[in-house]
């Protein structure tokens, strides 16, 4: 195997010197499929003081996280880095507007290994609000 990456719904994409899977032919690359989705929700306090991503199923494993605020979903302002508590990524000490519309972008960074270098992955999940 030469790299491997985790897609958004769950696949895993493999590749390496192989041509066969499950007696199949995949030469040099396949999708893997697993059977729990992916699941991700995004949740914004009625007082707009934080922001919670929360994952599950067969989603990658992120490093790291950046969220972000727009009015148009178009043009973001970086809000900060997120903070892993348990199996969520939170941000907090935000003063979002309340009784205005807004979107909330988050974006989870991960990285894995191959063969011949690293490769790197990045999830993404927006959402639009309402306080």
């Amino acid at each position: 195997m030469y790299g491997i990456a985790l897609q958004a719904d769950g696949k895993v994409m493999v590749g390496g010197a192989f041509t066969l899977v499950n007696n199949q032919n995949r030469p040099y690359i396949t999708r893997l499929s697993n059977n729990t989705a992916a699941v991700q929700t995004l949740t914004v306090a009625a007082d707009g003081t934080s922001i919670t991503w929360t994952r599950s199923g067969s989603t990658v494993e992120v490093l790291r996280t950046k969220f972000e605020y727009s009015t148009d979903g178009i043009n973001w302002i970086p809000l900060g880095n997120g903070v892993r508590s348990g199996t969520n990524w939170q941000l907090t000490g935000t003063s979002l507007p309340v009784g205005t519309s807004f979107f909330i972008r988050v974006r989870g960074f991960a990285s894995g290994s191959g063969l011949y270098n690293g490769s790197t992955n990045t999830v993404e999940l927006t959402q639009n609000f309402l306080l």
